[in-house]
């Protein structure tokens, strides 16, 4: 009976062994584990910040679009001399003179800046018009 508690107490000893070593492994996976979490936690936080941010910015772009986009036509106000009135002035002045109004001072410069802010208005328009059908 001697041996076979022996034997029996050394079978314990060696399971013990076993278990521990059985342990040790499941606490390193566990440790890996708890490593990797961590730092996928992190990465949520980070991910909420980033979105967190990127609604506020939509937000305020969103904000900035509506404002653009209730902006009426011609957007700039009103002249503080009408252009068009101007140009028909030099024209007649020009008829009544029998002078050609292309030669009188100014004539050009201002026909240019009309085209040219016709131009823009159009492309103004058109950007507001694509701008509505984003929002």
């Amino acid at each position: 009976m001697k041996t076979n508690k022996n034997t029996m107490s050394k079978i314990a000893q060696i399971n013990k062994e076993e278990l521990s070593k059985v342990e040790l492994s499941i606490v390193g996976d566990a440790n890996k584990a708890v490593n990797d979490l961590k730092g996928k936690v992190k990465r949520l936080k980070d991910v909420q910040e980033e979105f967190a941010e990127a609604k506020m910015k939509t937000i305020r772009a969103k904000q900035q679009a509506e404002k653009a986009a209730s902006l009426k036509s011609p957007f700039v106000g009103g002249f503080s001399i009408n252009p068009y009135q101007v140009m028909n002035d030099m024209k007649a002045a020009a008829k009544e003179l029998g002078v050609d109004v292309k030669k009188i001072d100014g004539y050009g410069e201002l026909n240019n800046f009309i085209q040219d802010y016709e131009l823009q208005l159009r492309k103004a328009e058109e950007a507001k018009s694509q701008l509505n059908k984003e929002l």
